[in-house]
């Protein structure tokens, strides 16, 4: 949905709450909903989805409070934090997924360390990438259709991911 659009449901359903608040207050008010946003989520894809998201679920449940910039700054952060504690949680249940799958082994090598640490570096999609690849064994049409992006992009992301573990464990891989 394009931002105008959005914008104008957002001051038409606050209109009805806070009838003395003109476009450009509610321009300013988004604008700062967004930017705040865009700190958390470092990316401004997400940070849109987390700014409507919060106009969203303010609307629905409390529309009285959708002129108070405080509200709406808490509802943003929390709704934030859930999406982090969510992406925590499946990234364990795929770590706990993996380990039972994969062969157990008495001791750990020193390269098993190594490739670890640079798997827990790599960027959010390349990590993603690599683990629905390697470790859950996906083909790339099922990994862009999970992940929602092209499959060029999923394939580049994977060869920049194995390019990085390859260069950690010392090319021995």
């Amino acid at each position: 949905m394009p931002p105008c659009a959005f914008l104008s449901m957002v001051a038409q359903a606050a209109e009805q709450t806070r009838p003395d608040r003109t476009d450009a207050t509610w321009q300013e008010l988004s604008d700062r909903l967004r930017r705040c946003a865009l700190a958390l989520a470092r990316s401004h894809a997400a940070a849109d989805d987390l700014a409507q998201e919060t106009w969203k679920r303010v609307l629905e449940t409390r529309p009285d409070m959708a002129s108070h910039e405080g509200y709406l700054i808490q509802t943003l952060t929390r709704l934030w934090l859930n999406q982090q504690r969510t992406a925590t949680r499946r990234l364990a249940r795929l770590v706990s997924y993996a380990r039972s799958r994969a062969p157990r082994v008495t001791g750990r090598s020193n390269d098993t360390t190594r490739v670890e640490r640079a798997i827990a570096t790599l960027p959010t999609r390349q990590r993603a990438v690599l683990v629905l690849r390697a470790v859950m064994g996906l083909e790339i049409q099922a990994i862009a259709a999970s992940l929602e992006i092209d499959a060029r992009a999923v394939r580049a992301s994977l060869h920049l991911a194995r390019r990085a573990v390859r260069a950690a464990a010392g090319g021995d891989l």
